[in-house]
């Protein structure tokens, strides 16, 4: 009997060890999940909390103006996909591009280059030498311009200027220029954030809308460039700063502190002035009112680009458009495609246009022969 106790005693004792060890384990499985579910919603609100920094980053380099990489060292952790990754694509793929104009008659540049009197900015195009440059800073410094490339102020030795844009091609004795890559400004829409650069400063901004240039009569011309893209904030920068996208592809320039001329507009014309050292734009010849975007109360044309005169010779004269036509479709496309300037201007001498033109209740196919 005392054997069978002994045996009931260890018996029941191993089981009451065996129900605590189980106990234990299911305790700490249940406290070892609530550590590490308080560990996964401390690392999300820690992430909140970094991107927030990285907002508040982002909007506090308007106030500093200063080169980015100086502010490197107090900025947030890398988050991966946030505003801060843009910047280093930016930072490493533009901005090398963007070179400092001078007016080299300044006093404040007799014993060398001073970053902060810089009258410009252009934008190296070519390793051999081609910049493009704002027109304005042409026109007033004349042969005092100077580009400034790795601390040396270079003179323009051969200036193209571009009739359809604030903007003119310059040749000089720079070597090895780190240009940038062109990204596409076809597919530039409102909410696009993107990236002004002149110099070392970069500014966030963002597209809210793209604009026209047009008289007071709401007429556009077939022969002027006239779409622009508007961003949030004004940018006080030199005249010529670059305008990239989040990959750091040049999409544009600044054609004021508010608007962006597209870079399709520029480069189009940068074959012949590589080839021929000038530019040859081609026009239509017809001024017309948007009434796709307009629309009075008494139009009763169908949605297009009304023609209210075209000039005489003009290549739209000698294919027989006439005041009052409707285009309806360039080129097989809607005439909200894009603008009709853009085909002409950025088109070569020679090259064949389709217009389906509303003439009164017809409808005809018109082909303009660009000159």
């Amino acid at each position: 009997m005392p054997l069978r106790g002994q045996y009931y005693f260890y018996f029941y004792s191993s089981q009451l060890v065996g129900y605590n060890m189980k106990l234990f384990l299911r305790r700490n499985f249940v406290l070892g999940a609530v550590i590490i579910l308080v560990s996964l919603l401390s690392a999300a609100i820690s992430a909140l909390i970094v991107g927030s920094s990285i907002d508040r980053y982002s909007d506090s380099l308007e106030r500093l103006g200063v080169d980015v990489a100086a502010v490197n060292s107090v900025k947030p952790p890398v988050v991966p996909g946030t505003i801060q990754e843009a910047l280093t694509q930016v930072r490493e793929r533009a901005a090398q591009s963007s070179l400092a104009i001078v007016n080299i008659v300044d006093p404040v540049h007799r014993d060398g280059i001073v970053a902060s009197r810089i009258v410009g900015t252009a934008t190296a195009l070519t390793t051999d030498g081609w910049v493009m440059l704002p027109d304005s800073v042409v026109k007033l410094y004349g042969k005092n311009t100077r580009i400034v490339f790795d601390s040396v102020a270079y003179q323009v030795d051969t200036l193209v200027e571009d009739p359809a844009t604030e903007y003119s091609f310059a040749k000089t004795k720079i070597a090895s220029a780190r240009v940038g890559t062109f990204g596409s400004s076809d597919t530039v829409a409102s909410g696009d954030l993107v990236f002004v650069v002149s110099g070392d400063a970069i500014y966030p901004r963002t597209i809210i809308s793209e604009m026209h240039y047009e008289d007071e009569t709401n007429t556009l011309s077939s022969d002027v460039l006239s779409r622009l893209f508007s961003i949030d904030q004004d940018v006080s920068v030199s005249p010529g700063a670059m305008v990239t996208n989040a990959a750091g592809e040049l999409i544009g320039v600044m054609a004021d502190t508010q608007t962006i001329r597209p870079l399709t507009h520029i480069t189009s014309a940068l074959e012949d002035v590589l080839q021929n050292e000038e530019i040859h734009r081609t026009k239509l010849g017809v001024l017309y009112r948007d009434i796709v975007r307009i629309v009075d109360e008494d139009e009763n044309f169908r949605e297009g680009l009304r023609i209210v005169s075209v000039d005489r010779q003009s290549p739209a004269d000698k294919a027989g458009i006439k005041v009052d036509d409707v285009i309806l479709r360039v080129q097989g496309l809607p005439v909200d495609t894009k603008p009709l300037s853009e085909y002409v201007v950025l088109g070569k001498v020679g090259e064949r246009i389709q217009l389906q033109v509303q003439r009164g209740e017809t409808e005809i196919e018109i082909f303009v022969t660009l000159e």
